[in-house]
C-alpha cells in the first residue's frame, strides 16, 4: 500500500495519514491524525516506507514513527530526538541510513544515522554550519550530496556525504554559499545548475 502524510501545525500539532488509492484518491488511515510535537512543519518517510520523521519547529526536535502495514504511526522509543533551534525541514537519503534537518535560528544542519529500529543518533560533528536562516534541505538521488537553501543569505550550502554521513566545509563556489565535504575531501569549484 502507498501512504501520504501531512503535518498540521497552527495548534493542531498532529500528522494526518492517508492511504493512496489506485486512482490517486486519499482515504484517512484509521487512527489519523497522529499526535506529534509543537508546530510540525515537515514530514519525511524513509525509502523502505518503514519510518516517518516529523520536524517540530517550536519543539526543537524531530518525532520518529514506525509505519505499520495499514499506514498508522507508532512512536519509536527515544522519540522525539533533539535538533537545533527552529528546525524547518527534514530529508532522508535514498539508502535510508541518514536523515538531515535544516535549523533556521542556529544557521546549521543536523545530521543523524538511522538505526535498524528507526531511532536517530547524531552524526559526529553535527550540527554542521550552514548559511543564514536555512529553511529547506534536499539530498541528491545518489546520496552523495546534501543541499541547504538559506533564506536570509539568499544562497545554497552544499555538502558531500561521507560513508559515516558526516559533512565538513569545503571550497566555495560563486553560485553556492558554502560547500561542505562530509568525507574530508575537496569538491572542485563548479557551477551548480
Amino acid at each position: 500500500a502507498q501512504f501520504a502524510y501531512v503535518s498540521n501545525g497552527g495548534g493542531s500539532n498532529n500528522v494526518s495519514a492517508y492511504r493512496v488509492g489506485e486512482n490517486g484518491a486519499l482515504a484517512p488511515v484509521p487512527g489519523s491524525p497522529f499526535a506529534v510535537g509543537n508546530l510540525p512543519s515537515s514530514v519525511a518517510v524513509d525509502p523502505t516506507g518503514r519510518f516517518a520523521y516529523v520536524v517540530n519547529e517550536a519543539g526543537n526536535n524531530i518525532s520518529a514513527f514506525a509505519i505499520d502495514k495499514n499506514g498508522a504511526l507508532a512512536p519509536i522509543p527515544g522519540s522525539p530526538f533533539p535538533t537545533g533551534t527552529d528546525p524547518h525541514e527534514v530529508a532522508v537519503d535514498a539508502s535510508g541510513n541518514f536523515a538531515y534537518v535544516a535549523n533556521a535560528v542556529d544557521n546549521s544542519l543536523s545530521g543523524y544515522r538511522i538505526g535498524g529500529s528507526g531511532g536517530l543518533t547524531a552524526i559526529p560533528g553535527s550540527p554542521f554550519p550552514a548559511g543564514g536562516f536555512p529553511r529547506a534541505v534536499a539530498i541528491d538521488p545518489t546520496g552523495k550530496f546534501v543541499y541547504v537553501a538559506n533564506q536570509v543569505t539568499n544562497n545554497v550550502s552544499a555538502y558531500r556525504i561521507g560513508e559515516d554521513g558526516e559533512r565538513k566545509p569545503v571550497a566555495w563556489s560563486k553560485s553556492v554559499a558554502g560547500c561542505g565535504d562530509l568525507s574530508g575531501g575537496r569538491i572542485p569549484k563548479k557551477k551548480i545548475i
